[in-house]
C-alpha cells in the first residue's frame, strides 16, 4: 500500500467531495498495538471498506501498510470475502512489481488487518492527470512492467478484474525511473484447486466500468485477456489523457465497451503522431472478442518493446477544448487533423499541450456489481446494484495543457509571417525557449524593456551553447529526438558548467522534454538562482504553473513562483487551476505559495473567494465564505463553484453528503451565482 493520503477534498465528477479523514491524533488506533505486532504510527486514508495505517513491527522494526476491515463489517460476508481474497491473491504472487503482502490476522475487536509492503511513490493515475500525453519510453516502461506482473498473476491462476490507473503505484528508483506496482485485488478472480469454493457468481459484473473488457461488462465469464484489455485502456490513457470510451451513466459506458469500437489515438489527439506499431499495440488490446487480443501478457511485452528508444512527434496544435469539456463525453464525430506543420520529438509527459481538462465520467473509481443479461438489462438495471468494494475520490482533473515538461530552447518554431507560405519555417537555435509550453499556462506576456531582456539573455544562451562543441552536440541530439542521450551527455559536463545558468537552463528544458518535471524545475531554480533574470523566462514561468501540481516538482515551483510571480501571472496562476478543477491539495500548494508573496489578498475577488472555499478545510470556514460569495455574486464564479454541487460522494458506497453541513449555504450560493448579471459581483 502507499503512504500517500488520497486528498479528501479531490474534485470529483460531479458527484461532490470526500471530507478530510480525522486527524491521526484523534484516531484511537494511533500509538495502540495491533494483535501484539503491530504498533500504529499515522492513520493514511480509509475507504468504504476500512482504513489504512501506516504501522511498524514491534518486533522487526520495519514500517507497514495495515489495511484494517472496519470492525461493524466482519460480519458482512461479501466484504470479509473480498478482503480475504485481496490477500490470498497478492500473497501467491511473489513478484516485484505486484505489491506484497507480509502478514495477516485478526485484532483484539475482531477487525480483519492485512499487513503489507509500504511504498513511496504515487499513482499511475496521478502521473497520468498531471502530465498526460506520457513520454512513449515512459508509456513502454510501466506497460511492460505491468505485462511482467500479470504474466505471473496468470500462470498462477489469478485474473486481476480490476486492473486501472488508481490500482498501479509508481515508486522512485534510487537509480532514475519508476518501479510500478499493481495492488488492490480485492475482486480478483481466484482458482481455488480443490476447495470448490466459487468467488464469484454467474452474470455477476465487477471492475471500474471505464476498464471493464467487453465479456466482463456482459456478466460472462472471464480470463486473462480481460486483463489485457484494461491495460489496454491504461495505454490509451497514457498516450491520449483520456479513455477511450467516456459517458456520463455507468450503464453508457459499458455499452460502449460492448458496442462501439475504440476511436483511433489520432482522433483523441491530433497533434501526436505516435511511431507504428504502436497505434496497432493499443487497438489489438481493446478488440471486442478475447481471441482478437493478445493471448498473453507475455505478449504484449514482447509486442511493445521494440518501441522503447522512439518518441511521438508534435504534428500541429493540440484540439482545442474548453473548462466544459471536463464534463462532457467523448464525441461520436472526430475532427480531421490539422494540416502537417514541422515535427518536433516530444513524449508525452512533455511541453506538448493536450486537448483541455481530461475528461473524467462520473463514478469513476467505483467499483460496481451489476447483473447483466444484455445490453437492455444493462440499461434497466446497471445504476443499481452497487458491490460493497472500496470507493476512491476521483483523482485531480488535469489543467488545459497536458504537458509536464519542455523542449529544449533549440527547437521553437516561427511562425509564418501574414501573407507567407503556411508552412513554418525549420526550427531556428536562437529561440529561447519553447514556444507551445506558453500555450499551456499562457501568463501576460511582459511588457517591452523585459521582452529586451529576454532577447538578450536568448542571445546569450544561444552563444553559450554554440561556444562549446560538446553543448552543442549534445542539443544537436536533441533536435533529432534523442533527448535522453543530450541529458547524459550534458550531465557529464556538470562538472565544466556547474554554476553557469545557461547550462541550468539548458538541462531544465531537456529534462522537461523527457518528462522529468522534478529535475527540470530543480534545474530551472538553480538557472534563475544564478542568474535573476530566468525569473522572468516565459516558459520557465509556465513549467513551474504546471510543475507545482505535481507530486516531487511541486516544492521547487513553489521557490521558484515566490520570486517570479506578480500580481497579473498570480492571477493567471489561480485562474488556470479553477478553470481545470484542481484538486484540494495542488489549490493549497498555489495558495500558500500566493499567501508567502502576499498576493491572496490582491487577487479579483471572483477567483480569491473560490479558492478559499477550496482551500479551507472546516465547515464553518466554507460555510462563510459560501455565504459571502452569494451576498455579492459574480458570474464569472459559476465554472468554480459547480465542484461544490454533488450530493455524493462520501460515506459507505459514497452516498452519503460530503458537504451536508454547508449544504443550505450552499444551494444558496448557486442560485445566486446562477442568476448573476455577467459584469456584476462586488469588487472584481
Amino acid at each position: 500500500m502507499a503512504e500517500q493520503e488520497k486528498d479528501p477534498f479531490d474534485a470529483g465528477t460531479g458527484t461532490g467531495c470526500r471530507p478530510p479523514d480525522p486527524r491521526p491524533e484523534t484516531d484511537p488506533l494511533v500509538g495502540q498495538v495491533v494483535d501484539g505486532r503491530y504498533r500504529i504510527v499515522a492513520r493514511l486514508s480509509e475507504g468504504g471498506m476500512g482504513v489504512v495505517y501506516r504501522a511498524e513491527h514491534v518486533f522487526l522494526k520495519r514500517d507497514v501498510a495495515l489495511k484494517r476491515l472496519h470492525p461493524e463489517l466482519t460480519g458482512h460476508g461479501e466484504a470479509v470475502a473480498r478482503f480475504e481474497r485481496e490477500a490470498q491473491a497478492a500473497a501467491r504472487i511473489d513478484h516485484p512489481n505486484v505489491c506484497s503482502v507480509l502478514d495477516c490476522g485478526v485484532g483484539e475487536d475482531g477487525a480483519l488487518y492485512v499487513a503489507m509492503e509500504l511504498l513511496e511513490g504515487a499513482s499511475l493515475e496521478h502521473r497520468i492527470v498531471e502530465a498526460a500525453p506520457l513520454p512513449l519510453p515512459e508509456i513502454v516502461d510501466v506497460a511492460v512492467q505491468i505485462c511482467d506482473a500479470l504474466g505471473r498473476a496468470h500462470d498462477l491462476g489469478v485474473v486481476h478484474r480490476d486492473l486501472k490507473p488508481e490500482n498501479v503505484m509508481l515508486v522512485p528508483r534510487r537509480e532514475g525511473g519508476t518501479t510500478a506496482k499493481i495492488m488492490d485485488f480485492g475482486i480478483a478472480k481466484v482458482a481455488q484447486e480443490g476447495s470448490g469454493r466459487k468467488l464469484t457468481q454467474a452474470g455477476m459484473v465487477f471492475g471500474t466500468p471505464q476498464y471493464m473488457a467487453p465479456e466482463q461488462a456482459a456478466g460472462s465469464p472471464v480470463d486473462s485477456r480481460a486483463d489485457i484489455y484494461a491495460l489496454g485502456v491504461i495505454l490509451y490513457q497514457m498516450a491520449t489523457g483520456r479513455c477511450p470510451f467516456e459517458s456520463p451513466t455507468v450503464a453508457g459506458l459499458l455499452t460502449k465497451h460492448l458496442t462501439e469500437p475504440p476511436p483511433p489515438l489520432e482522433a483523441v489527439a491530433p497533434h501526436l503522431a505516435y511511431p507504428p506499431p504502436f497505434p496497432e499495440i493499443v487497438a489489438m488490446c481493446l478488440a471486442k472478442e478475447p481471441d482478437a487480443r493478445f493471448p498473453s501478457a507475455a505478449a504484449l511485452a514482447a509486442a511493445l518493446a521494440p518501441l522503447r528508444g522512439m518518441h511521438a512527434v508534435v504534428t500541429g496544435p493540440p484540439p482545442p477544448a474548453g473548462p466544459e469539456a471536463a464534463l462532457a463525453s467523448l464525441p461520436t464525430a472526430f475532427v480531421e487533423p490539422p494540416p502537417s506543420r514541422t515535427a518536433f520529438p516530444v513524449g508525452a509527459g512533455t511541453a506538448t499541450p493536450a486537448a483541455g481538462p481530461v475528461t473524467l465520467a462520473p463514478g469513476r473509481g467505483r467499483v460496481v456489481a451489476l447483473v447483466a443479461g444484455g445490453v437492455a438489462a444493462l440499461f434497466l438495471i446497471a445504476l443499481v446494484a452497487v458491490s460493497i468494494g472500496d470507493s476512491a475520490p476521483a483523482a485531480d482533473v488535469a489543467a488545459p495543457g497536458a504537458s509536464a515538461g519542455a523542449r529544449p530552447s533549440v527547437a521553437r518554431p516561427s511562425r509564418p509571417a501574414a501573407g507567407r507560405d503556411s508552412a513554418p519555417e525549420p526550427p531556428r537555435a536562437d529561440a529561447g525557449g519553447i514556444a507551445s509550453i506558453r500555450d499551456l499556462l499562457p501568463f501576460p506576456e511582459p511588457s517591452a524593456p523585459p521582452v529586451r531582456r529576454e532577447a538578450e539573455l536568448a542571445a546569450q544562451r544561444r552563444a553559450f551553447e554554440e561556444s562549446d562543441e560538446r553543448i552543442a552536440a549534445a542539443m544537436a541530439l536533441a533536435r533529432r529526438g534523442a533527448v535522453a542521450e543530450a541529458i547524459s551527455r550534458l550531465e557529464w559536463l556538470s562538472q565544466t558548467f556547474d554554476g553557469n545558468a545557461h547550462y541550468e537552463y539548458g538541462l531544465a528544458m531537456l529534462y522537461g522534454m523527457d518528462g522529468k518535471l522534478r529535475q527540470s524545475m530543480e534545474r530551472g531554480l538553480r538557472a534563475a538562482e544564478i542568474d535573476g533574470r530566468y525569473y522572468s523566462d516565459m516558459d520557465l514561468l509556465s513549467l513551474a504553473g504546471r510543475a507545482i501540481a505535481a507530486e516531487g516538482s511541486h516544492a521547487a515551483a513553489g521557490r521558484f513562483l515566490e520570486r517570479a510571480l506578480d500580481q497579473p501571472r498570480a492571477e493567471t496562476l489561480v485562474r488556470t487551476a479553477l478553470d481545470a478543477n484542481r484538486s484540494a491539495t495542488v489549490m493549497r500548494r498555489i495558495h500558500a505559495t500566493l499567501a508567502r508573496s502576499g498576493l491572496v489578498d490582491p487577487l479579483p475577488r471572483h477567483l480569491r473567494l473560490p479558492l478559499l472555499a477550496v482551500v479551507y478545510r472546516t465547515c464553518p470556514e466554507r460555510k462563510a465564505v459560501f455565504e459571502e460569495i452569494a451576498a455579492a455574486p459574480d458570474a464569472r464564479m459559476a465554472p468554480y463553484v459547480q465542484r461544490f454541487k454533488g450530493t455524493s460522494g462520501c460515506g459507505l458506497l459514497n452516498m452519503q453528503d460530503c458537504y451536508a453541513c454547508e449544504r443550505p449555504a450552499i444551494g444558496a450560493m448557486l442560485r445566486a451565482v446562477g442568476a448573476a448579471e455577467p459584469g456584476g459581483g462586488g469588487g472584481g
